[in-house]
């Protein structure tokens, strides 16, 4: 599966959008109705949870708009990416159980092997011109 990335276009509105009022670029992360104010380091990321790493192919065939998106300083993407990455596998995981995909098992399976033959056992291998007796009765 392929990452969706934003077009130059759709990151320049990005860009743009996230800019303070005296025109410089701030992470646009939110928290308790307070926007960090990091300038430096800044990254766009996937605002929609399932955005990035879509299992939908028809959401796939779909481009990406400025408002999918959000600029974010290093530590806010990573800690956003970390959550999602998270969210990401347990609607993988969901998936995979609803269409009956089992995990593999956590130790190998192992089989009772071959039964040991001793030398008793083993008949003399008859040799004659050469070659053994069985590939002279198949060969021809």
């Amino acid at each position: 599966m392929n990452r969706r990335e934003f077009s130059r276009g759709v990151r320049v509105e990005i860009i743009t959008r996230a800019k303070d009022e005296k025109g410089v670029p701030r992470c646009e992360f939110v928290e308790g109705g307070v926007r960090c104010g990091c300038t430096k380091g800044l990254e766009v990321h996937h605002a929609s949870k399932m955005d990035a790493m879509t299992l939908d192919e028809e959401k796939r065939a779909t481009k990406l708009t400025a408002k999918d998106g959000l600029l974010l300083c290093g530590q806010h993407h990573d800690e956003e990416t970390k959550m999602q990455q998270a969210d990401l596998a347990k609607a993988r995981a969901q998936e995979a159980a609803h269409l009956g995909a089992k995990p593999p098992p956590d130790k190998p399976l192992v089989s009772r092997g071959f039964a040991k033959v001793s030398k008793k056992d083993k008949g003399p291998l008859r040799v004659a011109a050469g070659l053994p007796e069985i590939f002279r009765r198949f060969s021809q």
